[in-house]
């Protein structure tokens, strides 16, 4: 799960020689939900009049995804935004359970590699976790 500044992407491994990738675009989701299990968390993502379901979500992450993607749609320009106000505070995380600044840079390379994300949107995101 990616949250950009104009959209949200899901890749999901497919056995060994493909991935599937959704992409939905802030100003075309309707509805955002998630239900929280005791230690998973289901999201679902509604866009026009089709919903689309993210399950087995570790809760801290999927918590922390959910709040920076209502607050992108909250904006009213349709997600795009400099100041970032619904990001959860750091001393709120897991710091025990963030994935180092070289898987992160890793898993956002292999996305630009696979073109999922654009330069652009490269950019944005290793700025936001502060890898650049």
């Amino acid at each position: 799960m990616i949250a950009t500044e104009t959209r949200i992407a899901f890749l999901e491994q497919k056995g060994v020689f493909g991935s599937v990738v959704e992409s939905f675009n802030y100003n075309r989701i309707s509805a955002l939900e998630m239900t929280k299990g005791l230690i998973f968390a289901e999201m679902a993502i509604t866009s026009g009049i089709a919903t689309q379901r993210v399950q087995w979500i570790p809760k801290f992450q999927l918590t922390r995804f959910v709040q920076l993607v209502q607050g992108m749609l909250d904006e009213p320009n349709g997600g795009v935004t400099t100041a970032r106000r619904h990001e959860v505070p750091p001393e709120e995380t897991s710091a025990d359970l963030e994935p180092t600044f070289g898987i992160q840079m890793e898993r956002l390379t292999q996305l630009r590699v696979k073109g999922i994300l654009t330069d652009e949107e490269f950019e944005a995101l290793a700025r936001r976790l502060g890898l650049l």
